[in-house]
């Protein structure tokens, strides 16, 4: 899920609250505060959302079905203008925990197992966008984010109320990212120029990772050019090259043509190659609770691709109506494709 936030605010203060009941034991609540000063534009927002759990089963209510489960949410998020320039940071804080509350145990019924699971995350990002002079347009990001996910059992003594620890589990994964593009566009230019880098590095560690550590690097450089040859023809090359700490990374070429020999005809192809290195949570992280069984694969290799694509459209207006159609047609090889796998299926 995607989630784009509101970046701007139009008055010097205004703001919103939320809140929301279902009688399932759905207790919502989030809210946001925003003012704009001069050049300065501040964002807070948060919210708290709280499921107690549900059941089918009247005589199983201290095991839910669905599991209980809390959550507490913030974001903030400040812009400033400079120049022809425009510094944005954004930061955000996630926690939830998840109740998994065990049915009493034979003989005597007067013990449970109980889990606790909490998850953290936090992202810290910094963009400048903007033109650093006329038709010369830079684009840079720097994010940092962090993951910890910690499972707890307990044994509970449903007598006494007292409970005891018997086995914890912490994972925790941190990554840095930098992406900076430039961009040249000139209105009436025949060539138009983009490039940049992109550079990510991350960590795992944990008992659920192998070796306790693992730590992978990303690092590439792209480039392309936008020919226009004529009215009629665009010619628009790429390429993409880095360096990968696990796996060797290809030259990553592409090509796009468009011809228009008529005002109403569109011919449009592309070819492209694809690389994608498995990330360290599909190599090295299990996510095994209440509610998912998923393992990781440290045999995985990294997935290459080829993509065509190909597009015929043809479209006019007249006074008071438009026509138009279009026949479009691509083809996928993908070699050793990451996704999900069903390794067993139960009941």
């Amino acid at each position: 899920i995607n989630l784009i936030t509101k970046k701007t605010a139009n008055h010097k203060l205004e703001g919103n609250l939320n809140a929301f009941y279902e009688t399932v034991g759905n207790y919502n609540f989030d809210g946001r505060i925003a003012s704009q000063f001069g050049k300065n534009n501040i964002q807070l927002s948060g919210g708290r959302y709280f499921f107690d759990g549900f059941t089918t089963v009247d005589s199983l209510r201290r095991y839910q079905q669905w599991k209980p489960k809390e959550q507490y949410f913030t974001d903030f998020q400040y812009n400033r203008g400079l120049g022809t320039l425009n510094l944005r940071y954004s930061g955000n804080f996630f926690h939830e925990i998840l109740e998994n509350k065990g049915v009493p145990e034979t003989p005597f019924f007067i013990t449970a197992t109980d889990q606790y699971f909490r998850t953290i995350r936090t992202q810290q990002n910094l963009f400048l966008t903007g033109f650093i002079k006329n038709h010369h347009h830079l684009d840079i990001t720097v994010s940092y984010s962090y993951f910890n996910r910690r499972r707890e059992s307990y044994k509970k003594d449903l007598v006494t109320l007292d409970r005891t620890m018997f086995d914890e589990n912490v994972d925790v994964f941190h990554t840095w990212m930098s992406r900076g593009i430039y961009n040249y566009r000139k209105n009436g230019s025949r060539v138009h120029i983009q490039a940049g880098y992109e550079a990510t590095v991350e960590t795992a560690e944990g008992q659920r990772i192998i070796s306790g550590f693992q730590w992978m690097g990303d690092f590439a450089g792209f480039a392309s050019a936008e020919f226009i040859i004529a009215k009629k023809l665009m010619i628009k090359p790429a390429f993409r090259y880095g360096y990968n700490t696990r796996f060797t990374m290809p030259v990553v070429p592409s090509v796009h043509v468009k011809y228009s020999p008529l005002k109403e005809l569109d011919l449009r192809a592309s070819y492209s190659r694809g690389f994608r290195a498995p990330s360290l949570k599909e190599l090295f992280f299990e996510f095994v609770d209440a509610n998912h069984n998923v393992h990781g694969n440290a045999n995985l290799r990294a997935e290459n691709s080829n993509h065509v694509n190909a597009v015929f459209s043809y479209s006019g207006e007249k006074k008071s109506w438009s026509y138009g159609t279009s026949v479009t047609g691509f083809y996928n090889d993908i070699r050793d494709q990451i996704r999900s796998v069903a390794v067993a299926i139960t009941p």
